[in-house]
């Protein structure tokens, strides 16, 4: 019961402002769609290293470390090409706020 409440809190917020921002607008509907495809991407190329990663290093500090450049790595860039190569992302806050929803509630979702 306590991890599907933490799912709620975590979740539902992302989702009401989510709905509240898109309603009827098609392109950020795409937009959140864009972000959680993105997280996914961004997920699925770096794990063949998450996997190898600990027979090379270990499960110590340094394992964690990396993971966490990684991460950092992967999703921000993978975020900066889709800003960058899809105008529509661009075209105010709003959308660049659906897409990060989405890349978000998948997030949370993982």
């Amino acid at each position: 019961m306590g991890i599907w409440l933490a799912v709620l809190v975590a979740l539902v917020p992302s989702l009401i402002v989510s709905i509240f921002i898109a309603r009827k607008r098609k392109l950020m509907w795409f937009a959140i769609i864009l972000g959680s495809f993105g997280w996914i991407v961004s997920f699925y190329a770096r794990l063949p290293i998450l996997l190898i990663l600990p027979r090379i290093v270990g499960s110590g500090i340094l394992f964690f470390a990396i993971t966490a450049l990684l991460a950092g790595a992967f999703e921000e860039g993978l975020k900066f090409g889709f800003v960058k190569k899809i105008k529509f992302l661009r075209l105010d806050w709003k959308h660049v706020l659906s897409f990060g929803l989405g890349w978000g509630i998948i997030e949370q979702l993982s």
